[in-house]
């Protein structure tokens, strides 16, 4: 006979599905972590574009010649000295835009220690603004996946508190042989029981998971958590593999 009782104290979880789940969210932890370092060096390249500009030389410039194979126009300048300079700005400076016949302002360091650039924002600014907005990216999905964890996990205390308990009895462990990793398959498990407002027999089933069917083996029940006046919403907890199972 089924039996309904108070959810199990916290220390009856499935140390298992536990663990497979800490994994899983130190593993999406380290989306956001990756995301932010990436952001912290498009930060850092546009703070060193800032630098620049802060101290930088302009002067109006002539491409005399057009792009070589690796896409450099030659610009020409007068610097601030009152000399004639050519300059092979590439790709990445805003050279790529520019033809023979083309005139624009260019940047330059008193110096000489920076690279000359096209004023354009995209010369500016090209490198940093893209690799902040991916770092922003991937900083926004791990967060999201990590979200979703905690509301699986406030919402799986929600149906212990609030959903009704029933014992059930297992009857079969399927295998999905159409699913692989490695050498392995993900398992679902199958139980029977009396629905506690139906009074009818039902087949309860868990979602596939990707855990060991070997050490399941000796299990011969389940906890089920049904949605009080719903005969077809229910919950399958996964409880730790039999102790002779571990051993």
């Amino acid at each position: 006979m089924n039996k309904e009782s108070q959810p199990p104290p916290e220390d009856e979880d499935s140390f298992e599905s536990r663990w497979e789940s800490a994994k899983l969210y130190l593993l999406l932890s380290v989306f956001p972590l990756i995301g932010l370092l990436i952001a912290a060096l498009g930060y850092a390249n546009y703070l060193k574009a800032e630098a620049f500009l802060e101290h930088a030389l302009r002067a109006q410039s002539e491409v005399i010649a057009s792009g070589t194979r690796d896409y450099k126009p030659l610009f020409r300048y007068i610097d601030q000295h009152g000399q004639e300079q050519f300059a092979y700005i590439s790709a990445n400076n805003g050279g790529s835009y520019f033809e023979k016949g083309d005139t624009a302002t260019v940047l330059y360091s008193a110096d000489g220690e920076h690279d000359i650039e096209v004023d354009t924002f995209s010369s500016k600014y090209g490198d940093s603004l893209p690799v902040c907005m991916f770092g922003g990216v991937f900083t926004a999905i791990g967060m999201l996946f990590m979200m979703v964890m905690r509301a699986e996990f406030f919402l799986t205390r929600y149906r212990r508190i609030f959903w009704r308990r029933i014992e059930t009895q297992l009857t079969a462990i399927e295998v999905d042989w159409k699913t692989q990793s490695g050498e392995r398959h993900p398992i679902r498990f199958v139980s029977t029981a009396r629905h506690p407002e139906t009074k009818r027999m039902r087949t309860y089933k868990s979602k596939y998971l990707w855990l060991d069917r070997e050490k399941y083996s000796g299990l011969s029940s389940l906890t089920v958590y049904v949605k009080p006046g719903s005969s077809k919403k229910y919950y399958v907890e996964i409880p730790a593999p039999p102790k002779q199972a571990r051993s």
